[in-house]
């Protein structure tokens, strides 16, 4: 009922801007008629009309420079993340920079080094505080990094801000509908997309899943990556139920 009549031309890029609950709903995952709306158009998500404008007025240029932090070392063999570690190098192999893993993947290092970096990625643990969405935090080793932390940052120099972790999209909508978490966090700092989740994720699949989205964002715009990584995903047998893939979306400039 929402797709369908939209009428989309195939390869289409989608822009959602949701209102109150739907902040929270995989829109990209409905079936249009033709499967997944992603399987045949890239699809991206603003907080506003105004921001998704913002976007488009703005300039395609980035700084260089990845940063990479995956599986920190949290003192809890329970918590490890074997596929984050490899998750993280292979996207360094990738993207062109360093992995800091386990120890080295620390709150000291982000707070560092995130400001001049044009692409951040973390692979970690995340908690999300529903009645005080700023007191989110990302679990890095040595200590955690709060969404309003992360508010009062300059991230300008980030093309893209990724947090591979489970239910980092998540948040608080507020009377004005005004969303609070990560997204909003990392967006206010200055980043000008980021790539997060909106339920807990599988170690495994969301290593395959990022690595492809960054192999395929070498010669592609963001949407489109996710997109053709997501359209990998599903073709897999053990990756293709919503559950694994359907979770992540991009907010902000999708070129």
């Amino acid at each position: 009922r929402l797709v369908g009549p939209l009428g989309l031309r195939e390869s289409e890029t989608v822009v959602f801007v949701p209102h109150k609950a739907l902040h929270l709903a995989p829109l990209h995952a409905l079936d249009g008629g033709r499967g997944p709306l992603v399987a045949t158009n890239p699809v991206a998500y603003a907080l506003s009309l105004s921001a998704a404008a913002d976007s488009l007025a703005a300039p395609l240029a980035s700084t260089p420079g990845l940063l990479a932090l995956g599986n920190p070392d949290l003192a809890d063999p329970q918590l490890d993340l074997p596929a984050a570690e490899e998750e993280v190098k292979a996207i360094a192999s990738i993207a062109g920079g360093d992995a800091f893993v386990r120890g080295e993947a620390s709150a000291r290092r982000f707070r560092a080094s995130a400001a001049g970096s044009g692409l951040v990625h973390v692979a970690a643990h995340a908690t999300v505080d529903e009645v005080d969405p700023l007191y989110s935090a990302l679990k890095l080793s040595a200590g955690d990094v709060e969404a309003r932390e992360i508010h009062d940052m300059d991230l300008r120099s980030a093309r893209l801000v990724t947090l591979s972790a489970c239910s980092s999209g998540l948040g608080k909508v507020s009377g004005g509908d005004e969303f609070w978490g990560f997204k909003r966090a990392f967006l206010v700092a200055g980043a000008r997309s980021l790539l997060v989740s909106l339920w807990p994720v599988a170690d495994e699949s969301t290593s395959r899943l990022m690595q492809s989205f960054y192999r395929h964002r070498r010669s592609m715009g963001a949407a489109q990556a996710l997109r053709a990584a997501q359209v990998e995903a599903i073709g897999r047998r053990e990756d293709g139920a919503p559950l694994f893939w359907a979770p992540f979306i991009l907010v902000g400039d999708w070129r």
